[in-house]
This record gives structure tokens, sequence and C-alpha cells, in this order.
């Protein structure tokens, strides 16, 4: 077990930022679809083993979609780029709550606060 513990944590940080905030926004929408469904307790079954195959598979997906048009790869970098400071500060607060951490709780900044909420899960 403590191989794939490593194995785990040494793709946590492999990941860029906006993989990081999918995989995020994944563990939301699946806790929040289960909760809508009235089974709660089926968010717990997403853990990080889950997320990374759902990760990959539909990555996979999109980037084989986004081959298939006429849109260049390089205007989600753009857009990523061009996001507000407001909706981001909002969105790191929300995802906070995904993972049960509070506002009173010691944080580190940025991808390294992802990447141990990712872990710690």
């Amino acid at each position: 077990m403590g191989d794939q513990d490593e194995d785990d944590e040494r793709w946590l940080t492999a990941l860029s930022e906006p993989e990081l905030d999918f995989l995020i926004r994944l563990k939301k929408l699946a806790a929040t679809r289960a909760k809508t469904a009235g089974h709660p307790h089926l968010a717990d079954q997403f853990d990080l083993r889950t997320l990374r195959a759902l990760e990959v598979v539909l990555l996979g997906s999109f980037k084989e979609r986004l081959k298939e048009t006429s849109v260049d790869p390089n205007i989600l970098d753009r857009l990523a780029l061009s996001r507000d400071a407001d909706v981001d500060s909002s969105v790191i607060s929300s995802d906070l709550e995904v993972f049960g951490c509070t506002s009173d709780q010691p944080t580190q900044n940025g991808v390294k606060k992802k990447r141990k909420q990712m872990q710690d899960e």
C-alpha cells in the first residue's frame, strides 16, 4: 500500500495547476451529484484513485475533441490567464469546502495547498 501512496503523491506533484483545478472540481461535482441524488454517502467513494482514473479518461476525451475542432488549443491557456482575481478567491474558498477545510486551519499557498488537499483525501 505504501508504493501506491508514493505513486499517488508523485502523480499529484506532477499535475499542472489547471489539471489540479479540474480534479478538485471533479470531486466537488461528484459530491454535489451524490447529494442531489439523495445518496451523500456515495461521495465518499470518490477517493483519489477513482478521481485519478476519471480525470485521465475525461481529459483524454477532451483533448481528442479539441483536436477535432478548429479551435486553437492555446486559447484555453489564454482564457485561464484572463480569469478575474475575485472569481478565483471565491472558487478557492468553495474548493476548500469540498475537502472539509475551514478558514481557521493553517494553509499553504497556491498549488501546494491544493496538492495537500488531494493527498489528504
